[in-house]
């Protein structure tokens, strides 16, 4: 468990401040990828896009369970 945490803290050290990454989705046979910005909180990644793009059209159609 020890090397876990140190290269989780290598990553958090690695994003910075900024902390954006590339997030890649696919739905339908389509990939993309774009850069975003995130926030970790207690150890949990999270991610923030309109819903009106590309990019939540692909998360929401592949999610498993209720619709939001």
């Amino acid at each position: 468990m020890q090397k876990y945490h140190t290269l989780l803290s290598a990553l958090y050290q690695r994003l910075g401040p900024a902390k954006q990454m590339v997030l890649a989705t696919s739905f339908d046979g389509r990939t993309t990828a774009r850069m975003m910005s995130c926030v970790i909180l207690d150890g949990m990644f999270y991610f923030q896009t309109d819903r009106t793009f590309l990019k939540y059209e692909q998360m929401t159609g592949n999610r498993v369970g209720p619709s939001p």
